[in-house]
């Protein structure tokens, strides 16, 4: 469990929700915590088809802290960008098994 600091609150002992995405297989990750719904710290974006499954776009549109909960939990490593509309996200590869760690 870990705690999640956004510019509005603090959240404690968080954990991840980890599924796939059905169009494409990438890793879609959403935050949790024991009152519920956080953030999606994901994103599906079509072109993401171009990289290996466990790379993902981080929503960094609607939770911008989420390039340094990767950090700070070591769970992913940046690969490239990709943008849908007025939108640039950063794309992460993802250590699968760190993440999962994290995971209820």
């Amino acid at each position: 469990m870990f705690d999640v600091h956004t510019r509005y609150a603090t959240y404690p002992d968080c954990s991840f929700s980890v599924n796939k995405y059905a169009n494409n297989n990438h890793i879609a990750i959403s935050i949790v915590s024991a009152e519920g719904p956080i953030s999606n710290l994901t994103v599906n974006i079509d072109r993401i088809e171009k990289y290996p499954e466990d790379c993902s776009c981080v929503d960094t549109n609607n939770f911008p802290e989420g390039t340094e909960l990767i950090k700070k939990l070591s769970i992913g490593e940046p690969c490239g960008i990709l943008s849908s509309g007025y939108c640039v996200y950063p794309v992460y590869k993802f250590d699968i098994e760190k993440v999962k760690e994290f995971a209820k």
